[in-house]
């Protein structure tokens, strides 16, 4: 079995520590058109009044943002950009920031193999949604048991896109399709493959890498979140191995009753 790597982001004195994943990215895709992605978000975790880590996410309601659970264990407080393209522009018309503290990590988040990686954001308020901030959809009917094999989805985020350990700043998209569990689990092993978790190819070197945790995989004809991504191999994203994700359809009662409670 791989050695495995978490893809989150560590922002602060870890950056130079050759064992954390660094770097919010699509590794691979191509530029996207400011408001192509609306339910894409990019949040940070604060502790102690530094930034700690860096994720994506998606917009389920005008009120929550689903993630990664290792996003933001140990954070005290959450910023979400929302509307973004370019994060680290001044500023940006369509952009909108918030802080919450608010914000639930799966109960049962392990991280002996990374099970039940997800969580969501509580906004301190509603959302204006517009053609630049938008929802996707949790999956419903005969897609909440679906593994989605060999169904395609869009991924975006920031990031670099050359596989380089730094960030970038204008979001960035890539297409991938859902590989089989077997596939999966020879080559990261049974343990870490659960009926909860999917993985998606990386063919011609496309698609999430290290601190693209937290952001979502989605069938495009109806904004369906397929899964979350959580874990890649330890050598890296531009060697065409599948990557790890959390399939939402698992978690659809549990996120409701978050979103529906507050």
């Amino acid at each position: 079995m791989r050695r495995l790597e978490l893809a989150s982001v560590l922002l602060f004195w870890a950056q130079l520590a050759q064992s954390v994943s660094i770097g919010s990215r699509v590794v691979g895709g191509q530029e996207a058109t400011p408001g192509a992605y609306p339910w894409q978000i990019y949040a940070e975790g604060f502790a102690n009044g530094q930034v700690v880590y860096g994720c994506g996410g998606t917009l389920i309601s005008d009120r929550h943002v689903l993630t990664a659970a290792q996003c933001f264990e140990g954070a005290q407080i959450v910023r979400v950009y929302l509307g973004a393209h370019n994060v680290s522009a001044t500023n940006e018309p369509n952009r909108v920031i918030m802080e919450t503290t608010d914000f639930t990590i799966h109960p049962e988040f392990s991280t002996n193999y990374y099970d039940n990686d997800i969580a969501v954001i509580t906004l301190p308020r509603q959302v204006t949604i517009n053609t630049y901030i938008d929802v996707a959809n949790l999956p419903t009917g005969g897609d909440v048991g679906s593994d989605f094999l060999g169904a395609e989805g869009v991924f975006a985020g920031w990031g670099s896109s050359d596989g380089i350990n730094s960030l970038t700043s204008i979001l960035r998209f890539s297409r991938n399709t859902v590989v089989s569990k077997v596939e999966c689990e020879a080559h990261y092993g049974v343990n870490w493959m659960s009926a909860a978790k999917l993985c998606v190819e990386t063919a011609n070197q496309a698609g999430p890498c290290y601190g693209d945790a937290g952001s979502a995989l989605i069938r495009e004809s109806d904004k369906t979140i397929i899964g979350i991504f959580s874990f890649l191999d330890k050598l890296g994203c531009l060697n065409g191995f599948a990557v790890g994700f959390t399939r939402v359809g698992q978690y659809v009662d549990w996120i409701n009753g978050i979103v529906n409670g507050k």
